[in-house]
């Protein structure tokens, strides 16, 4: 797998499980929606993938270059269902994969 800045991937880069491939989707086999994921999208017309990580409240995208913040609320509709709507926090440097919360929210404080 590679992502959208040319990094080949073997393994999740997070907890370095195995990836599990699922409808052209990425996840680590161990954790599934727990780590990182890694969503299929294009680069320079070739196919890539877009990973991201839900932390807490928080979901990280990792794109060409750089980060995008958001931050996630599940929200219920009017059947019960639930969905994860975001709110743009902030756009940083491209950030570890290993990433704790506490260092996450000092990205958000300083940006």
């Amino acid at each position: 797998m590679i992502d959208v800045n040319g990094i080949e991937y073997k393994n999740c880069p997070r907890c370095n499980s195995e990836w599990h491939e699922f409808d052209g989707t990425f996840m680590c086999s161990k954790y599934f929606n727990k780590c990182i994921v890694a969503s299929k999208t294009f680069n320079k017309s070739k196919i890539a993938y877009r990973l991201s990580l839900i932390i807490d409240d928080y979901s990280i995208e990792w794109s060409n270059g750089y980060c995008d913040i958001n931050c996630c609320t599940i929200i219920d509709d009017m059947y019960g269902i639930g969905y994860t709507q975001y709110k743009y926090i902030c756009k940083t440097p491209l950030l570890p994969h290993t990433i704790t919360l506490d260092e996450l929210k000092t990205y958000i404080e300083f940006s």
